[in-house]
């Protein structure tokens, strides 16, 4: 069975998919390290801040060089 088949089984079924736990303290590392690298105490400010500067999305990704898909996904936003 491929990947996708098991998940799709799975959100059928209603049942929540968990990513690993250390994949989502990395990413969690991550957006804390990038946060602080631009003197924000989380990821949600530094966005917030950038936003509200006019800056968007591509451009945020290329200051701190995260995807804007990765930086999206940390706003709360859908790709």
């Amino acid at each position: 069975m491929s990947r996708q088949a098991v998940e799709a089984a799975l959100r059928r079924h209603g049942i929540p998919i968990t990513r690993h736990a250390t994949t989502r303290e990395r990413c969690r590392q991550r957006a804390t390290d990038v946060a602080t690298r631009f003197g924000h105490t989380d990821i949600h400010g530094y966005l917030a801040d950038r936003r509200a500067l006019g800056m968007s999305w591509r451009a945020i990704a290329a200051e701190c060089g995260m995807p804007a898909t990765w930086l999206r996904r940390r706003a709360g936003l859908r790709d």
